[in-house]
């Protein structure tokens, strides 16, 4: 497969962590005030550790970045630490910070949804932002096309287009494959892309019901006809 569509496409990545402490401050306590102001504080290096390490979860796609976190702060090959980062997709993995089933999300933008959700729960988070990641789209290495505009992919997304000849290809039809609205790439590409057109129904044909980007790019590269395809990755 080759990449189409060279502009990059930036979307915040989010990192959020579950707020532990139920008790609220009053305004004059101070956490981290001692009962000896004058003391001077000794402060030990905190190590990270199997017992210690907040459980995570997050996007199929930071998969990587969280392994590689874990790798340094534990001190262990990669292969030691998938165990750590058996993430349950963007939304989900919200459901599951606000559950207890975690205490961190390495984690696209979700869905206006998601926190509507989590304000409903009355559910208390912190988000930082620690990267930024790029909507790739790719296409058959066979495939002549090698450059889309933003305009043609809203095409191809919305129907409007359906044919690689449309936009200087072969005589073929285009199968556009999507992920499920529920995935941080979804949200990225009706955000950012689509802006408001609205998708088409997506392909079934070689594609589970629910699937992470892993699979998407497993059923394009399987498809009888990957010549006609096209898909998105975050990058």
């Amino acid at each position: 497969m080759k990449r189409v569509y060279a502009i990059l496409i930036i979307a915040a990545a989010l990192m959020l962590s579950a707020c532990r402490n139920d008790t609220p401050l009053t305004p004059t306590e101070n956490p981290f005030q001692t009962t000896q102001p004058d003391t001077p504080i000794i402060r030990e290096e905190y190590r990270f550790t199997r017992e210690n390490f907040p459980r995570m979860d997050g996007s199929t796609s930071t998969v990587p970045l969280a392994q590689a976190a874990a790798c340094v702060l534990l001190g262990e090959p990669r292969e030691n630490v998938a165990e750590l980062t058996e993430f349950n997709r963007t939304t989900q993995s919200f459901r599951n910070l606000a559950q207890g089933w975690c205490d961190i999300l390495i984690v696209a933008e979700p869905s206006q949804d998601v926190f509507e959700e989590l304000w409903l729960w009355g559910f208390e988070y912190e988000i930082a932002p620690i990267a930024t990641e790029a909507l790739v789209f790719v296409v058959n290495a066979s495939n002549p096309v090698d450059s889309l505009t933003i305009e043609q992919i809203q095409g191809i997304y919305n129907g409007r287009i359906k044919n690689w000849r449309e936009v200087g290809g072969e005589d073929i039809e285009i199968v556009p494959y999507q992920r499920d609205p529920e995935a941080g790439s979804q949200v990225a590409m009706e955000k950012l892309v689509m802006i408001g057109n609205r998708m088409t129904d997506p392909p079934t044909q070689g594609v589970p019901r629910a699937f992470s980007m892993g699979d998407l790019i497993a059923a394009m590269k399987g498809f009888d006809g990957s010549a006609n395809a096209i898909g998105y990755t975050m990058y």
